[in-house]
């Protein structure tokens, strides 16, 4: 975990029994500010606690853009389909120099919604 912090990066947290999985990281730049600034707050197992937003999730999973980051990128775009700010979402990826691996995402989703439509 220190290392992660050293390196501006992120770890992961996982508790084995219920597989629960967070992911931490400092704040070091605009966009760790922004999503510092509209964190949502949750209650799990009666601890309240804060996460990123959806849209902030997204930006930052393609900023890292590991295998698994951006498979959790596509996961968070199409559960929370319908909810996300799409503006916000473009205008800080262009931001953050991810908007071409937004796109690449979001036909990726396309492709898979177009086949389910079919059947």
């Amino acid at each position: 975990m220190i290392d992660a912090f050293k390196e501006h990066s992120y770890c992961t947290i996982e508790h084995k029994k219920t597989m629960f999985r967070i992911d931490i990281k400092g704040v070091y730049g605009e966009m760790d500010k922004r999503t510092i600034a509209n964190k949502r707050e949750i209650n799990f197992q009666g601890i309240k606690m804060y996460v990123a937003s959806p849209e902030d999730t997204i930006i930052n999973k393609l900023i890292f853009a590991r295998e698994q980051d951006i498979k959790d990128a596509i996961g968070i775009y199409v559960r929370q389909a319908g909810k996300l700010n799409e503006k916000y979402i473009e205008e800080n990826a262009k931001k953050q120099d991810v908007y071409d691996e937004l796109l690449s995402i979001k036909e990726k989703i396309g492709k898979y919604w177009n086949k389910t439509d079919e059947k």
